[in-house]
């Protein structure tokens, strides 16, 4: 690592968030096709649109800890995105130089996998591209919600301009689910089974089939729209 690149390590560290590593090459393409993808989708009005009509793509990212304002950064991607009652999926590791050992073990993530994969500038501009013109969701949404707007104003000095829907707010009329936290908890009740924990892809893939099945309990119980769901949290509140 040279003296330019050190610095930059330290003054991310020392500005509260995460440094990623980078393969040389420029990132102002990627940058400027990121903004606008973003640009575009400030115009879409999903909340008034019937459930099954709406585009979403279910993310989850593994990631180096849990809080991207000390440094912790996303390590891979999972997506599945559901239109028109297709699914489509978007996997990607992140290179990374000196990922944590927990983290491997546990993710299953290799060294060498993150060595091999593209820096986060691209792997990034690849993910809005694909989840482009849709609503995002997550099981626990805050979580990959700050991770993202952290790594998008580290790499682009952008912001996410779009909705990000926890699977939450599907589930409130579900009593059963009411005191559920965990993923395993809602696969439970829904009948899912897990493809593999802790890997970005299968959490995608197991949360997709959530928000599947949420989504079809919604129109059986007068829930048509996020709007109603929204409403409903409220009355909830």
């Amino acid at each position: 690592m040279n003296m330019l690149d050190r610095w930059k390590r330290s003054l991310g560290a020392f500005a509260g968030g995460a440094v990623y590593d980078h393969k040389g090459g420029s990132s102002a393409g990627a940058a400027a096709y990121a903004r606008q993808l973003e640009r575009d989708r400030r115009d879409q009005k999903e909340l008034t649109i019937p459930l099954q009509d709406l585009p979403v793509t279910v993310i989850d990212f593994e990631t180096t800890g849990f809080s991207p304002a000390k440094g912790d950064k996303i390590l891979s991607i999972g997506a599945v995105r559901i239109e028109n009652g297709k699914r489509e999926m978007f996997y990607s590791p992140i290179f990374t130089e000196q990922p944590p050992e927990a983290v491997l073990e546990l993710t299953g993530l290799t060294k060498q996998e993150l060595l091999d994969a593209e820096p986060a500038s691209e792997v990034v501009k690849d993910f809005l591209a694909f989840s482009s013109n849709s609503t995002l969701v997550a099981h626990h949404s805050a979580h990959e919600k700050a991770f993202l707007n952290a790594t998008l104003w580290k790499l682009y000095r952008m912001k996410l301009s779009r909705r990000v829907v926890d699977t939450k707010f599907a589930v409130m009329h579900i009593t059963e689910l009411e005191k559920a936290a965990s993923l395993e908890e809602f696969c439970r009740y829904f009948q899912i089974e897990p493809e593999g924990r802790h890997h970005a892809l299968h959490d995608a893939k197991s949360t997709a089939d959530i928000w599947t099945s949420a989504c079809n309990s919604c129109a059986r119980n007068g829930i048509y729209t996020l709007a109603d769901m929204y409403k409903q949290a409220a009355e909830k509140a």
